[in-house]
């Protein structure tokens, strides 16, 4: 009679049937996850890396040119200013008969166009102030903004601009 108690022992395999695990995965199911992994990088870095570059481009020509300059400063009364300090001027379409000052405001588009909410667009703001009485342009201030290059994502699309927004009444009007 033959001894059956080694039947239950593991066989030896042989190399070609032995399957190689990484983490309990089988090869193509690491390979998927490689991929997987690789995909959402790729969806990642990216729009990262352009959204960089804009920024930097953005940061580059607000160096050239962005900013305030003010011409001249205008003394006001104290009864022109509001509670927080500032003088209500209205822009070049808006302003009434009567009004001492306006505004001007000039968009260009740089790359990209404003009806593409989340694809990357870069442009460039320019106010100038003028006083009505003699057309003299007072002060202008120049900006550069970046928007979009995102992921596909549904929340909003970031945003860079430089410099941050002055007001140019602010920089223009005194308190006598």
């Amino acid at each position: 009679m033959s001894d059956h108690s080694d039947r239950h022992l593991p066989r030896p395999q042989r190399r070609s049937q032995r399957r190689r695990h990484w983490g309990g995965l089988s090869k193509s199911g690491f390979i998927l996850v490689l991929a997987v992994v690789a995909l959402i990088g790729a969806w990642w870095v990216i729009p990262t890396y352009r959204k960089a570059q804009a920024d930097a481009h953005v940061d580059e020509l607000c160096a050239k040119d962005g900013g305030t300059r003010v011409f001249e400063k205008v003394g006001l009364p104290a009864s022109e200013f509001n509670e927080w300090g500032r003088v209500r001027v209205l822009s070049e379409k808006e302003r009434k008969p009567g009004d001492a000052f306006y505004y001007t405001t000039t968009t260009t588009w740089i790359r990209g166009q404003a009806d593409s909410p989340n694809s990357l667009v870069i442009w460039r703001d320019q106010y100038e102030l003028y006083r009505v009485a003699d057309g003299k342009k007072l002060a202008e201030a120049v900006s550069y903004a970046r928007r979009g290059g995102d992921p596909p994502t549904w929340g909003h699309p970031s945003s860079h601009i430089c410099p941050q927004r002055t007001e140019l009444g602010t920089a223009v009007f005194l308190r006598e």
